[in-house]
């Protein structure tokens, strides 16, 4: 095998992929709806998320059970 010296290591790409919910978008105050369907882990994967951005961005967000329009679901409120 033939040893090569003085080749530069390649920096990290990281490829940004869009959020499937709009943390980083939403304003003090603002909400949105998550409707339950049969997706197992909504409250946990959105839980995840919103630890995640937190740490990362410094935002603060609040989650509800709700029934919106006879559908129950997910409310997340950015609160900082």
């Amino acid at each position: 095998m033939k040893i090569d010296a003085n080749i530069p290591i390649p920096k990290i790409v990281q490829v940004a992929r869009e959020s499937k919910y709009p943390l980083r978008s939403l304003q003090i105050g603002d909400s949105f709806f998550i409707p339950k369907g049969n997706e197992k882990g909504t409250r946990n994967s959105i839980s995840s998320l919103m630890d995640a951005c937190s740490k990362r961005h410094g935002l603060k967000f609040v989650t509800r059970t709700v029934v919106e329009d006879n559908v129950k679901g997910l409310r997340v409120w950015r609160v900082a």
